[in-house]
């Protein structure tokens, strides 16, 4: 997946300060109707997202999290759409974290629960998440844990909105086992929703379970998932493979052969990170010894004050591995090793070093 970072930008947008009701309601937050205003006057219409006021603990951080899992899940949907034989491409809105800046506002009348007074409880800044706001009849295709929803669940529905909805549910089950297998089981996307292949709100699981939205349930979330996920035809068509085989398959297999898919996906991953970061010990996790970084005669440090505090940060970084349970080590051992890979392509030539001082790549 490649790199994303957020970069500040002015904006101008239109808010109707009385309105309370929202555009939208979903589980964990609300939408209101915002709109966009170029530097020619023209609009675009938004939609403001934020966490319910009983969500506990929203801070700041929590919205940039949400914005960076849709940003990611559009690096999947650009995989999963080059992927030969695929039927129906998918894709992801394009977010946006908004930070209204309160302090210069002229006084105005803002609604008693109206988009401004949706708060942090970090630094009681008023921010959200914007998108461009689709048009279309909204449906969702499955849930966090694996729930399927064959229909659009609207009583209003047509005929052709619900016949759409059901020839999504296929494609939309197939990018989320694609997302697993691509992660090599260790993210999933899935809470698929939207219009038609426009997707919006989705949710990822991580293995560690942390960062990438306050839905993120770890390894139990992706397991739950795994479970109800049957296999379609363009899982198939796709060359994915099954996550639980089949029961006539299971009585005739090995004994061997006879486990969850993940749990194999899971295997191979780490087996991986111990094959591309040896120096880490997985049976006992002990820290190796300190030992005095050993650097090339033209990366010898220069006596300044920059470089103390590299080196005091080293310092830091040995205590703190020597701290981590299992998963925060293998967290930061594939960390390491996508770091060494990506410097290994770009600069060839150049050693990539350890807090000890052996060479990574």
């Amino acid at each position: 997946l490649n790199s994303k970072e957020f970069v500040p930008v002015p904006t101008t947008i239109k808010i109707d300060t009385t309105v309370e009701r929202p555009y939208g309601i979903g589980g964990m937050r609300m939408c209101f109707e915002v709109e966009e205003v170029a530097a020619d006057g023209s609009t675009t219409v938004m939609l403001a997202k934020v966490f319910k006021k009983d969500t506990p603990d929203v801070v700041k951080k929590d919205y940039f999290n949400e914005a960076m899992a849709q940003c990611m899940c559009e690096e999947f949907a650009v995989n999963y759409n080059a992927t030969p034989q695929t039927p129906k491409k998918v894709k992801f809105i394009v977010c946006h974290v908004v930070e209204v800046d309160m302090i210069n506002l002229p006084p105005i009348v803002i609604a008693r629960n109206g988009l401004l007074t949706y708060k942090t409880q970090d630094t009681r800044e008023v921010v959200f998440v914007m998108e461009p706001l689709v048009r279309g009849a909204f449906t969702k295709y499955n849930s966090n844990f694996g729930e399927v929803y064959d229909n659009s669940m609207d009583r209003n529905a047509t005929e052709s909105v619900n016949a759409r909805h059901v020839g999504m549910v296929p494609t939309a089950e197939a990018f989320s086992h694609f997302t697993l297998q691509e992660s090599g089981g260790g993210m999933l996307v899935c809470d698929l929703q939207g219009v038609n292949e426009v997707f919006t709100d989705p949710q990822i699981h991580t293995e560690m379970g942390r960062g990438l939205g306050m839905g993120n349930m770890g390894a139990d979330g992706i397991s739950k998932w795994v479970v109800k996920h049957r296999c379609n035809e363009i899982c198939k068509s796709i060359g994915l493979l099954p996550l639980i085989p089949d029961s006539e398959l299971l009585r005739q297999a090995q004994p061997h052969m006879q486990q969850n898919r993940y749990q194999s996906l899971r295997d191979q991953m780490k087996e991986s990170v111990k094959r591309l970061v040896p120096q880490l010990n997985f049976k006992a996790f002990a820290p190796a010894p300190a030992q005095p970084a050993v650097q090339p005669p033209e990366l010898a440090a220069p006596a300044s004050p920059l470089f103390q505090r590299y080196n005091e940060s080293k310092d830091d970084y040995r205590k703190r591995c020597a701290s981590m349970n299992d998963d925060e080590r293998l967290e930061l051992a594939i960390l390491q090793s996508k770091i060494s890979e990506e410097l290994h392509k770009k600069y060839n030539n150049i050693m990539v070093y350890d807090a000890h001082g052996r060479p990574l790549s």
